[in-house]
């Protein structure tokens, strides 16, 4: 699957009253009580490109943070997740709305789409199923401000999209 997942010139902006309260408590304790976070980064594949590589539409896992309970379900790098708590993942804000909803130490379900690694699969060759897991606090050792961010997705701060190089896996 062809994906560019670099754009330049891409910022997040929040008001100082949003960030203060978060950012003190990531000094105090190294984490945000009740902030839930996955482990995983990814990216979405729309309906467009789902149909043009012949997988479903979803959530595309980029990688998967070996200290979150997610890393010990049968979800691997290359799978896609089409359903969240019974809800179809179409974009980031249905992500968002579903996890805003949701504290650390909360059960997740989701469906799964495994493509197939045949030469010319389709998408009926592809394997489903389901898998849940405890969500995790979302915890930082590092806090970077004002670097280059990339549009590579995975859930952090504020219930909000954002790089790799913030906040999560680190």
């Amino acid at each position: 699957m062809a994906v560019s997942t670099s754009y330049d010139n891409i910022g997040f902006a929040i008001t100082v009253n949003s960030a203060k309260p978060i950012i003190e408590e990531l000094m105090e304790k190294g984490y945000i009580p009740d902030k839930p976070r996955i482990g995983i980064s990814y990216y979405i594949v729309n309906a467009e490109a789902a149909k043009l590589n012949n997988v479903e539409a979803g959530i595309y896992v980029m990688d998967i943070s070996d200290d979150c309970n997610v890393a010990k379900t049968e979800l691997k790098v290359g799978d896609i997740i089409t359903e969240m708590n019974g809800k179809a993942v179409t974009d980031t804000d249905v992500v968002t709305e579903i996890m805003s909803g949701l504290k650390a130490g909360d059960s997740m379900t989701c469906k799964v789409y495994r493509p197939s690694q045949k030469e010319g699969a389709k998408l009926e060759d592809g394997e489903y199923f389901e898998i849940e897991f405890k969500l995790r606090a979302l915890y930082s050792t590092r806090v970077y401000f004002g670097s280059s961010l990339r549009a590579t997705k995975c859930w952090a701060i504020r219930n909000a999209p954002c790089s790799l190089t913030t906040l999560t896996n680190m």
